[in-house]
């Protein structure tokens, strides 16, 4: 039988009760990203990166841009009136939801008037299927959930959820599964024209995944997002790496 130094002994028996630890849990909740501190017409891009290890990208299908932009959904007289309110016209939530600003699919690029920096007439596409709104994460994901503003005819419209781990596709949700009978079927959620609905979270348990760090949400048509919640990293994983980090130490003071 091999020899086991006791550091390793001790660092293995940390691993076990951790991930015991981790696998009985529940993850860490954190607050949700919600876009508030961007301007209406601002490209997303890396702000998020810093604070949520978030990276946001678009693919317009329709365009020669790609860009994921800021819609205030509080302004009236915009490109958009689906995309004003409150109040809304139907779904899960109340219609007097408040979601300020929402992320869209840019249905055009004009950035002429002051100040320069912002699209100056937000729009979203509009083209059936629109594109992609691509989340990348710089750690692994269980847990994904979002809301939906005026997304409607998720039938024709093949709008769908993707769920990616090193740029691998893991799986796919269709948009059109959360009205019909199955394993992800919410009776709470109606889709239509100027409503709006929150995805619950999925987990990558409900997937059949261990975990992700891409999600591409594709729009079968008009439509924003808001409220993007995934979890905190969870403190049994902290406890652990301090714990390996502790006992490397202990080894190297005494060789």
């Amino acid at each position: 039988m091999p020899h086991v130094s006791a550091g390793a002994a001790r660092l293995a028996t940390i691993a076990v009760c951790v991930f015991i630890s981790f696998a009985a849990a529940p993850a860490d909740a954190r607050p949700p990203v919600e876009f508030t501190t961007l301007q209406h017409g601002a490209i997303v891009t890396n702000q998020f990166q810093a604070s949520e290890g978030l990276t946001v990208s678009a693919n317009n299908l329709a365009r020669p841009f790609d860009l994921a932009i800021i819609f205030d959904t509080t302004r009236t007289g915009t490109a958009d009136p689906d995309l004003e309110g409150p109040p809304w016209s139907g779904g899960n939530l109340q219609s007097n939801t408040n979601f300020g600003n929402v992320l869209i699919l840019a249905e055009n690029n004009v950035d002429t008037q002051a100040p320069i920096g912002l699209i100056d007439s937000p729009d979203d596409e509009g083209t059936r299927p629109a594109g992609d709104l691509i989340f990348q994460y710089n750690r692994q994901l269980t847990t994904f959930g979002f809301d939906v503003i005026d997304v409607e005819g998720v039938m024709d419209e093949n709008g769908r959820i993707s769920f990616f781990r090193d740029n691998l596709l893991q799986t796919s949700v269709n948009f059109s599964q959360f009205v019909t009978a199955g394993a992800f079927f919410d009776p709470t959620i109606s889709f239509g024209d100027h409503s709006i609905n929150r995805i619950k979270p999925f987990t990558a348990t409900q997937l059949g995944i261990t975990s992700f760090d891409k999600v591409v949400v594709r729009l079968g048509g008009s439509g924003g997002l808001d409220n993007i919640v995934v979890p905190e990293p969870s403190a049994s994983i902290l406890l652990l790496v301090g714990a390996m980090g502790a006992t490397r130490h202990r080894r190297r003071a005494a060789v």
